[in-house]
């Protein structure tokens, strides 16, 4: 899935530094997913 390069996600970060560590978890869990399909499985919108 390749919704955001790195590269927005970073500068992104160094604008609103506050979501900095949220953003890199983010960035690790998605890296390390291996999704089948994209129906929504938890969480909220």
């Amino acid at each position: 899935m390749g919704i955001f390069t790195e590269q927005a996600l970073k500068e992104y970060a160094e604008k609103y530094p506050d979501s900095r560590v949220a953003l890199q978890e983010w960035t690790t869990i998605v890296k390390q997913s291996k999704w089948t399909n994209y129906e929504r499985k938890s969480g909220s919108i």
